[in-house]
């Protein structure tokens, strides 16, 4: 009978070499961090991502400013997304122009 810890072990050694080929990480949580990369470049790649063009205004003390930014958005959520529509955002505090719709918040106001 095969070994099949034996087969994994050959199939996780293929796919590592394969991401770090490819200059991806390769660690479960290095993937699990690169998941909004992937999105991003398949949604580039298939013409299904929109760009949101909108003014941000923080909770804290910064100014607000404008900021394009690309985002998949689902066909349920396509409604929510009109033009002059108010939106819930997460920012990255290291580049506030890099942002993600917060889904839960958007509409609660």
């Amino acid at each position: 009978m095969p070994n099949p810890f034996k087969d994994w072990a050959r199939k996780y050694g293929a796919n590592k070499q394969y991401l770090e080929a490819q200059g991806r990480p390769s660690s479960f949580l290095g993937q699990i961090g690169d998941i909004p990369n992937r999105i991003h470049e398949a949604a580039d790649a298939t013409k299904i991502g929109m760009k949101i063009q909108g003014r941000v205004v923080r909770e804290d003390v910064t100014e607000p400013y404008g900021a394009v930014f690309d985002e998949v958005v689902a066909q349920m959520h396509i409604g929510r997304i009109q033009p002059g529509a108010t939106i819930a955002v997460f920012v990255d505090p290291q580049n506030p122009v890099d942002m993600a719709i917060d889904w839960i918040r958007t509409g609660q106001r």
